[in-house]
């Protein structure tokens, strides 16, 4: 099964090396950018977000996750969209098949950690969709820009995407 590393290198794994992975990641807007955080494995940008617990709901994780890499406590507003992929983690040779979804979340309490979270992310940042270049952002995610980019979604409208990328 064709999947990619974390330098967007395509690896040919066997199928029984595949866990599956369930994942939601929050979108925090502040005018016309959003809240990005850079993680420590890939060294690019991201949406705060994070893995499911298999005793947790997509709305907890987000939650949870949000508040581990930022400090901001949030709430989730509304569904953007869902991407499904393949990914490979070559220094320890494991491989999932990804579905991440996105959602819209609102602050409700907290500061950024603008340095980062002394763990899994080493800054967190407001940015354009609009200006940010693919090279800098997680493969794995840059559609969700390009979501985020088109005219409809730029000032975050009533509309809501519930795209299967």
């Amino acid at each position: 099964m064709p999947c990619i590393d974390r330098y967007g290198k395509t690896h040919k794994i066997p199928i029984e090396k595949f866990s599956v992975r369930i994942s939601a990641n929050g979108v925090l807007k502040n005018g016309n950018k959003v809240l990005m955080v850079k993680d420590t494995w890939q060294k690019k940008w991201e949406f705060p977000g994070g893995g499911a617990n298999i005793d947790e709901s997509l709305e907890e994780a987000v939650a949870r996750e949000f508040e581990e890499e930022t400090g901001l406590k949030v709430k989730i507003v509304k569904f953007i969209c869902f991407k499904e992929g393949y990914l490979y983690q070559e220094d320890k040779d494991r491989a999932w098949h990804t579905y991440r979804f996105f959602f819209e979340v609102e602050k409700i309490s907290g500061e950024i950690r603008v340095k980062g979270n002394g763990d899994d992310v080493l800054a967190a940042e407001f940015k354009n969709p609009k200006s940010i270049d693919s090279k800098d952002v997680i493969k794995d995610i840059y559609k969700v820009v390009e979501i985020l980019s088109e005219t409809k979604y730029s000032k975050f409208s009533s509309q809501t995407s519930q795209t299967r990328l």
